[in-house]
């Protein structure tokens, strides 16, 4: 029995050549363009990430400085200020305290930076104390703020 194949391909080879050339070319155009995608969102997230360590710090900085007024009666000096946040500067605003508020002093601490990334921060928290009166303290009563020791690096 003789059957015949009556493919008409049957026999031809085909040649495609440059194909392999083509598709590694393809292949890298697609990773490098995922590559710089992922390039540029790691960039956004870097400044977002230092945008927010900066807040932070102003947030630290300003709280500090409140805490310190309310317990000690006085500001962290600026010696203080600068070993523990060098890049911050920190303001001070105080005001009489008015309708309900009135007989206490409203203290507004506002502490700024700038990122690395080149965008400002500004944070202000504002608090009402009562009013320091000028009276002497007893030894009992006598308070003074910490002493902040940065030469001592053992852990």
């Amino acid at each position: 029995m003789n059957i015949k194949n009556n493919n008409k391909y049957e026999g031809r080879v085909k040649h495609r050549r440059g194909t392999m050339m083509v598709e590694i070319t393809i292949s890298l155009a697609a990773l490098a363009i995922l590559t710089s995608g992922v390039y540029l969102s790691m960039r956004t997230f870097k400044g977002i990430n230092y945008y927010h360590h900066a807040q932070q710090q102003c947030m630290a900085a300003g709280q500090a400085q409140l805490d310190s007024l309310l317990s000690y009666g006085e500001p962290l000096t600026d010696q203080q200020i600068k070993e523990l946040w060098p890049k911050i500067k920190i303001t001070i605003e105080k005001s009489p305290g008015t309708s309900q508020w009135q007989g206490l002093q409203h203290i507004s601490v506002t502490a700024k930076c700038t990122t690395s990334m080149g965008k400002d921060v500004a944070v202000t928290q504002s608090r009402y104390y009562p009013k320091t009166t000028n009276q002497a303290q007893t030894p009992e009563q006598d308070v003074s703020p910490p002493q902040i020791n940065t030469t001592d690096n053992t852990l």
